[in-house]
């Protein structure tokens, strides 16, 4: 634009696209997750983003640091306590990817104390048996124009009436979504979710119906299995991964770093050689920097640990500076009142008698109501009082 504010004409932006995702895994007492390692491995993945995983036994959940990852599969835990209930709720709800594959001995109160956390549904035991060959259910319905499975089918078979490889499912998890937050990506014969996403806070849940075994279905060997977790976890870790954040110049802001020691000092460096040191504080798996009022030259600010870049901040200005619009009086005086940190008046709306009247308000807010006025007219009275006792009193006289 051709006008006489160029700071607005460039707006900044960042993304943050690492070369591989940190992912932690989870693995109940006594389950196989080797169909689900080989599906994360760097083999299956090729030149895609990779994942970094961990693996962790299900007793280890309580002590670990779930905000340092990107996502985290739960693969068949039999029980959630409930600071492990706590924890998981809160990685979500800041943001975190969660993927929960469940066990043939699942303690119902326990998962539906996650559930019921999340609001995201209920548990409702199982259909079928881990010990027999019968089929108890189907894919019924695909949301296909759902994100997750782009890349999985080309563009012409995300159709509606698009088939899909039916894997033989012989034992499933019955789950009742709430209806809140949730969508079911794939619904089952009987009526139950086979996958289902719930959305809570600033994170996701994804719920699959079978355990990544062949005892449950044989999903594990067909060609969608791959491409199907694949695509989960990368869903469910671009919450957290690719949003790059955006700050207001001038303005008072809190940043969420993760992956960094809690011990790291953090510093932003930003155009022009400006360096910021801010205040920081360690949360469950992350470092919060306390940003006040210091960052107001719009630009990208680098995120520094020592000599190591961590992230990327695009720093613009405020919207409402670029509003030619004449300002309401309260949204001006909403305005001043920020910035000054005092009690602004409006008196547009207040006063009808013009310039004069309006001058006189402000002269008196200015120097307060007079009143030696009041105080000469007193005097005046009780003058005119001591003339009248004194013409009508005479002191009398003793005689000798």
């Amino acid at each position: 634009e051709d006008d006489d504010f160029p700071v607005d004409d460039r707006h900044h932006f960042s993304l943050h696209v690492p070369e591989e995702r940190r992912v932690l895994v989870v693995r109940g007492d006594g389950q196989n997750t080797q169909y689900l390692d080989l599906a994360l491995s760097a083999d299956m993945i090729e030149d895609q983003i990779a994942f970094r995983t961990t693996t962790i036994e299900e007793d280890e959940l309580a002590t670990a640091e779930l905000g340092s990852y990107d996502a985290v599969l739960l693969a068949g835990p039999r029980s959630l306590s409930s600071g492990e209930v706590d924890a998981l709720t809160r990685y979500v709800d800041r943001g975190g990817g969660l993927l929960l594959f469940p066990s043939a001995q699942a303690r119902s109160e326990d998962y539906n104390a996650l559930f019921g956390a999340l609001q995201a549904g209920s548990f409702r035991g199982f259909s079928g048996s881990l010990s027999g060959d019968r089929t108890v259910a189907s894919f019924e319905r695909v949301d296909l124009a759902h994100p997750l499975f782009e890349g999985i089918f080309s563009p012409e078979r995300r159709r509606e009436d698009a088939s899909v490889e039916q894997p033989e499912i012989r034992h499933v998890m019955n789950f009742r979504p709430s209806g809140r937050a949730g969508q079911t990506l794939i619904e089952l014969s009987n009526g139950f979710p086979f996958l289902h996403e719930v959305r809570h806070g600033g994170g996701r849940l994804l719920l699959m119906a079978v355990a990544p075994t062949q005892a449950w279905s044989d999903l594990p060997v067909r060609g969608l299995f791959v491409p199907l977790l694949y695509r989960s976890v990368y869903y469910l870790s671009a919450s957290t991964s690719v949003a790059g954040e955006q700050l207001v110049a001038g303005t008072p802001s809190e940043l969420r770093v993760t992956g960094v020691p809690p011990d790291a000092s953090l510093r932003l460096q930003g155009p022009d050689g400006i360096e910021v040191t801010p205040e920081q504080r360690t949360l469950f798996g992350a470092t919060l920097l306390e940003i006040g009022r210091t960052l107001v030259e719009p630009g990208l600010y680098a995120v520094q640990a020592g000599t190591t870049q961590v992230r990327r901040v695009a720093v613009n200005i405020q919207p409402a500076e670029s509003n030619l619009q004449v300002a309401t009086p309260e949204a001006a005086s909403e305005t001043l009142q920020n910035v000054t940190g005092v009690p602004v008046q409006s008196v547009s709306r207040q006063l009808s008698g013009g310039t004069e009247e309006i001058s006189e308000t402000l002269r008196t807010q200015q120097a307060g109501t007079e009143i030696w006025n009041v105080f000469l007219l007193l005097a005046l009275i009780f003058l005119a009082a001591e003339m009248l006792v004194a013409n009508q009193w005479t002191p009398e006289t003793a005689s000798a």
